[in-house]
């Protein structure tokens, strides 16, 4: 097959603009980060954790895009899934291989999208003075300082009670 790191003749400025918006949807998902490291109880450890992850990204990224274009050359669909036959067993297995991760990542969005309402109506004065107050904290958000006086030294991660 014919490959080629620029767009056949024939591209339009539409599918052009596709590319490309492939490539920036295929990393929206970054703006959770944020939440993400609001939520760990060892905000220091993101930095490593965010290493690794872009790591295996880009590089299952970099072997899958080779291996389709390989394939599939200047021709190749998007998704890439759309390449196989439907009916083959790399088919199957690739569409069966997809379905798990769009519901973890679904359920990923979901929770944080939970998180953020919860937060925000916990913000709204009308609706504390009905209901009372709401407590919409995530458990890493607690501090020792709120934590009566006999769990504030296991909550240090020392049950003894010796400050180092």
């Amino acid at each position: 097959p014919e490959v080629s790191a620029f767009p056949p003749h024939h591209t339009t400025f539409r599918d052009g603009l596709a590319s490309i918006t492939t490539i920036v949807f295929g990393y929206v998902g970054h703006i959770v980060f944020f939440e993400f490291i609001h939520s760990m109880k060892k905000p220091k450890e993101f930095k490593k954790a965010l290493v690794a992850a872009q790591t295996f990204a880009i590089s299952a990224y970099t072997v899958v895009g080779y291996l389709v274009y390989h394939v599939a050359g200047i021709y190749a669909q998007s998704p890439a899934l759309l390449n196989l036959s439907p009916d083959s067993l790399f088919g199957i297995l690739g569409w069966l291989f997809l379905l798990p991760n769009l519901l973890v990542g679904d359920a990923i969005d979901a929770n944080v999208l939970c998180h953020n309402i919860i937060r925000s109506v916990g913000e709204i004065t009308w609706w504390n003075r009905f209901l009372g107050k709401l407590n919409a904290q995530h458990p890493s958000q607690t501090h020792i300082e709120d934590e009566p006086p006999a769990l504030a030294p296991a909550m240090n991660g020392n049950a003894n009670g010796i400050h180092d």
